[in-house]
């Protein structure tokens, strides 16, 4: 399964690399580089924005830090479920 982590923070890093581990193929997107890269290096892909990781994968998980930034990324989300409606959220 192709799943995708939006915010790799102190929760979302761990279930990425659990995620990999698991043998699933891994979408990343994070605010810093310094968060994404050992996810790559880990074998994720990175994507530029959460509309990329929502249009390359089959689920998405978010982990963020609070209501202000998850209300402005589920815009983003909902607009990309619209256009895939086989993905889950």
């Amino acid at each position: 399964m192709r799943v995708g982590v939006i915010g790799l923070g102190i929760m979302g890093a761990p279930m990425a690399r659990n995620l990999l581990r698991a043998g699933h193929e891994v979408v990343v997107h994070g605010r810093t580089a310094a968060r994404v890269e050992p996810l790559v290096a880990a074998g994720a892909r990175a994507a530029a924005s959460p509309a990329a990781v929502a249009s390359a994968v089959d689920a998405v998980v978010t982990s963020l830090p609070d209501d202000r930034t998850s209300s402005s990324w589920w815009g983003v989300a909902m607009a990309c479920s619209r256009a895939r409606r086989a993905a889950s959220w």
